[in-house]
């Protein structure tokens, strides 16, 4: 069995997509194994305890998950396996916010994943995490908002990039724009 929570920070959602926990029974007498297609996010994923997640790579072969990273917007789908008993966290951004708060550019992670220890600015969300997701998810909203108030200040940057890419992401693509 599986449990998965989501919640959406009304504060961060120009940020944010939604914050999620995803948590295999540890009753389980098999792997879940779950078939991941790209969708345009990046995302940072926590493991709760190391060494509970296997990917697929291109090769065939699988590889384990470190225990917290970036992944970044993949072209191709791939294959994730999670042990019984397996907690993990993921921060889903929209696909142009995450350099606004990282400072490092989304094509260094198109489809490969780095350890968030590689971050500096994103280490502080190791400590988010417990065993209840709606505690993490609030750590997380705080977290994230004190970073976006110390980071913006007054206002979000390139206001008119996430404008647009929201009407793009409202109208499913069909947007056109206006040239000045």
């Amino acid at each position: 069995m599986v449990d998965l929570q989501t919640y959406a920070p009304v504060q961060l959602s120009s940020v944010v997509k939604s914050f999620w926990s995803l948590q295999v029974s540890d009753t389980a007498n098999l792997p879940y194994v779950e078939n991941i297609i790209p969708d345009g996010h990046q995302e940072i994923i926590f493991h709760l305890s190391a060494s509970t997640a296997k990917r697929s790579t291109e090769q065939l072969e699988w590889i384990t998950e470190p225990d917290a990273f970036f992944a970044g917007q993949t072209r191709s789908p791939y294959s994730l396996e999670l042990r019984p008993g397996s907690l993990l966290y993921g921060i889903r951004f929209h696909p142009h916010t995450m350099y606004n708060l990282f400072k490092f550019p989304a094509s260094l992670i198109t489809d490969t994943i780095v350890s968030l220890h590689d971050i500096p600015q994103a280490k502080l969300l190791h400590v988010c995490l417990t065993e209840d997701p709606r505690q993490t998810f609030l750590n997380f909203e705080n977290t994230l908002t004190n970073l976006c108030n110390r980071i913006y200040k007054t206002s979000l940057p390139f206001q008119y990039v996430d404008y647009t890419i929201q009407q793009i992401i409202t109208h499913r693509g069909n947007y056109t724009t206006r040239q000045f």
